[in-house]
């Protein structure tokens, strides 16, 4: 049974993990915010672009009047 407990906390951990992470749209870019508390997204490569060659990410970006610090591009 305690396994089955443990096993349940980290399962729930997880999810919650995966519901947290937000991702969002400007001009093109994406973004998943990786650190709600300390303001910091991330450029995401997960989703289709509509650019190709050379673009300019931003120092900071806005998303529901909160200012993220862009800290990251992700290239996976």
């Amino acid at each position: 049974m305690k396994i089955f407990k443990t096993l349940l906390v980290a399962s729930l951990m997880f999810f919650a993990s995966i519901l947290q992470a937000q991702t969002f749209e400007i001009d093109g870019i994406h973004y998943k915010i990786t650190d709600k508390e300390k303001k910091v997204a991330e450029v995401s490569s997960a989703y289709p672009s509509k650019y190709s060659g050379d673009i300019i990410i931003p120092e900071n970006v806005s998303y529901n009047n909160v200012t993220y610090t862009v800290k990251f591009i992700n290239y996976t």
